[in-house]
């Protein structure tokens, strides 16, 4: 078989998961190491609860204030303070944060896996210019327009035109199901008997809300749902509906799972496309496994 050309993209996806994962476990076991050692002294006598205090204030400057002796003056703007029980259980809020936080950027690095794979596609097969040539003769039009001087016969110029003319990830899913319909095989019967489809729509929204929305997805974002998202919303994100949406509490086993699923997606995306152009695809896991 010849050589691979998609494997770069998948190996940099799985690389930066693995990372995100390994942070996150690291995270876990010091701060629970840290309240169990905290737990112990208290219960030994060696400890006071309410000695464990932490503060904090964010102190700023009047931008306009111009001192005679040229030192800086600096006031409070407000003040963080936790201490005794509250102290210990803010290690949970800290790994439920750093738990969200890891599903926004795997989420990201699957999107950026997405348009990378799938300019390279459409940059070594451009035999599918039928199913995007609106799109394609809009872009060229775009590019002339602005004087940019990419050539078809670069990755950039496939990488421009999917982050233009593709900007959702939903509309790249669409074209790359459009390329190689197996991936919608997948997507709707796969071993973990979950539509894919379904879990990326809510994976987006949670994305979304932790980055944008305080971990908050409003109503309105989840009005057009069907039953099965709003069940894989509950099962697979942790949180608690309230008034004016759902508010997440993700879990580290929320994040691994999250990170778990997209380095599937990413695979059946990676193998399909690669069989149909005859690349060997079935060593690359393997050659992980020997790493």
């Amino acid at each position: 078989m010849a050589t691979n050309p998609f494997d770069e993209y998948l190996d940099k996806l799985l690389d930066h998961l693995n990372m995100l994962n390994g942070f996150l476990s690291t995270l876990n076991e010091q701060l629970t190491n840290f309240r169990n050692l905290c737990n112990q002294y208290i219960e030994e006598g060696k400890l006071e609860k309410s000695k464990l205090v932490s503060g904090s204030s964010l102190v700023i400057r009047d931008l306009t204030e111009w001192p005679a002796n040229g030192w800086a003056i600096c006031y409070p703007s407000g003040k963080f303070v936790t201490q005794g029980e509250e102290y210990i259980n803010m290690i949970e809020t800290l790994i439920s944060r750093e738990s969200s936080w890891t599903i926004s950027q795997a989420y990201e690095a699957f999107e950026t896996f997405l348009k990378d794979i799938t300019a390279s596609y459409l940059l070594l097969h451009q035999v599918h210019k039928d199913v995007i040539s609106q799109n394609l003769s809009n872009f060229n039009k775009y590019l002339e327009k602005q004087k940019k001087g990419l050539s078809s016969t670069t990755f950039q110029y496939w990488r421009d035109f999917i982050d233009r003319c593709y900007k959702a990830n939903t509309k790249i899913l669409e074209l790359l199901r459009t390329i190689a319909p197996d991936i919608q095989k997948v997507e709707k019967k796969n071993n973990r008997a979950i539509d894919l489809t379904q879990w990326f729509e809510v994976a987006t929204e949670v994305r979304h809300a932790v980055t944008h929305s305080s971990s908050l997805i409003k109503n309105e974002k989840m009005y057009n749902w069907t039953p099965n998202a709003r069940l894989l919303l509950t099962n697979h994100f942790h949180g608690t509906y309230r008034q004016g949406g759902y508010i997440l509490y993700s879990t580290m086993a929320n994040a691994k799972e999250c990170l778990t699923i997209l380095a599937e997606y990413a695979y059946t995306i990676y193998k399909n496309l690669s069989e149909l152009n005859s690349y060997d695809w079935y060593d690359i896991l393997l050659k992980k496994r020997s790493q």
